[in-house]
This record gives structure tokens, C-alpha cells and sequence, in this order.
């Protein structure tokens, strides 16, 4: 396979870019594909359907903390390792918060041969989850491929988690998301967000205000909708609904 993929949350930039900096130069076969100083930031990455092998991630930050993304990841089984990065005043209550659902804890100030030895055994460890998905995934009929299909055209109006639909189909989490990936060409989130925006322009041309627009496509917040159909159409939905009348 190619890289893994690894984001970093802290809010402090000068620990954040030197853990960058650190892993960029120390392992090849790993890929930043995220540096934020807010753990709302990582879970929206996280949301977006990106691959993603491990998250590091500071105890506190200003508006979400690691252990909030964490749990996030732990509730919805998504295959991402976690390292919490907490000053030795925390230790124990980050033990304690954690549940045991996390890969390491690093604490202040790192030592870069202890930083080494967290990110090499965290590294091998999903190498090793890799390799079991490898050795034991199994074909499915592209019949139940059809069927995902059609389960997320009749449920896209709400939230869909992960565990939800891979459970439906008698599939692991990570086996589902390589699975449709392999069929759909994209990432299960990816597709489902582009359904919701499609439908979000449909309405949007048949004049439907625009907060039921957001709630009839499957969201919650506005703020995030307008987000995502601005990452996706170019325009903010009330642009959109603008250029079309």
C-alpha cells in the first residue's frame, strides 16, 4: 500500500511543527495529511471521509479537545490510532478519560527518543491491522454493493454512522469502507456527502428555504452544511439559490 496517513491537533504551533518536522524526517512511509491547532478541525477532516491511520492529539484545545475526538473515534469504531499528547499534571486524569482506547501518551515536554519509539510502535501496530485486513478480507457480491446503495438513498436524510451500515452488511468497519471504496471509487462519507449536496441543489432551485434545505439533506448545523456545499458547488447555498432564480 502507499503512505499512512497521520494528522496532528495541537495548539501549541512550535510542539505541533516540530513533531511534524520530526516524523517528515524520520519516517518516509508516513504522510501528514493534517496539522490542526483545534481538535474541531481534525474531526471535520476525520468526518470528510479521508484516510486516516493515526491522530495525534493534545488533551486541551480551545474549542474541542483531543479526548472529545478521541471518544468520537472510539464511538463510531473508526480504524484510527490515537496518541494523546498531555503535560504531567494531566497524566492521570488523561489515563483515566481515556477508557484504555488509545494506542500511547505523550507527555510534556517530549523527548524526541521517546516521540521515536511511540510513533515506531504505533507504525508497526498498523502495519499489523493492515496485514490481518489483507489475509482475511473476502469477496462480496456485487449485489450487496447495490443494496448499500440503496440503503444510503433511503437513509441520507439523517446521520448514517459507519458501525451502523458496516454492521447492516455483515462487514467490520474497515472492510466496508475498502470494500465500497473499491466500487464506488471514493470513501463512504465522500459519497454520501455528495448525494446530500446534489439533493441540496435540487431544492435549492424549487426555492426551499434554506434551513429546511439543510435539514432535509441530512444536517444538522447550517454552519457546517453551507461548508461542505461550498467545498463541493464553489458557492455558498444561498449563492447558489441566488444564481438560479
Amino acid at each position: 500500500m502507499g503512505k499512512f496517513k497521520f494528522i496532528i491537533a495541537d495548539d501549541e504551533p512550535r510542539l505541533r511543527r516540530g513533531i511534524v518536522t520530526f516524523i517528515e524526517n524520520n519516517f518516509p512511509e508516513i504522510e501528514i495529511v493534517g496539522e490542526f491547532e483545534d481538535g474541531l478541525e481534525a474531526l471535520e477532516l476525520i468526518k470528510s471521509g479521508e484516510e486516516i491511520h493515526a491522530a495525534i492529539l493534545d488533551i486541551r484545545m480551545i474549542t474541542m479537545s483531543g479526548l472529545e475526538v478521541s471518544q468520537y473515534i472510539y464511538d463510531n469504531r473508526l480504524p484510527i490510532k490515537v496518541v494523546i499528547i498531555t503535560a504531567h499534571r494531566e497524566f492521570d486524569y488523561a489515563v483515566t478519560a481515556v477508557n484504555q482506547h488509545i494506542e500511547a501518551i505523550l507527555l510534556k515536554p517530549i523527548e524526541f527518543e521517546k516521540l521515536h519509539e511511540t510513533i515506531s510502535e504505533v507504525l508497526e501496530r498498523i502495519k499489523e491491522t493492515v496485514a490481518k485486513e489483507d489475509d482475511g478480507e473476502i469477496e462480496v457480491s456485487k449485489d450487496i454493493y447495490e443494496n448499500i446503495l440503496n440503503y444510503i438513498a433511503e437513509n441520507f436524510t439523517r446521520d448514517i454512522p459507519l458501525v451502523e451500515i458496516s454492521n447492516k452488511f455483515y462487514m467490520s468497519e474497515s472492510h466496508f469502507c475498502r470494500y465500497f471504496k473499491k466500487n464506488a471509487g471514493k470513501t463512504f462519507v465522500a459519497y454520501l456527502t455528495e448525494l446530500r449536496i446534489e439533493k441540496a441543489k435540487q431544492l435549492l432551485v424549487s426555492n426551499v428555504p434554506l434551513g429546511e434545505v439543510c435539514t432535509l439533506c441530512g444536517y444538522t448545523n447550517y454552519k457546517h452544511f453551507s461548508k461542505r456545499f461550498k467545498q463541493i458547488v464553489g458557492v455558498t447555498p444561498k449563492e447558489y439559490a441566488l444564481s438560479k432564480r
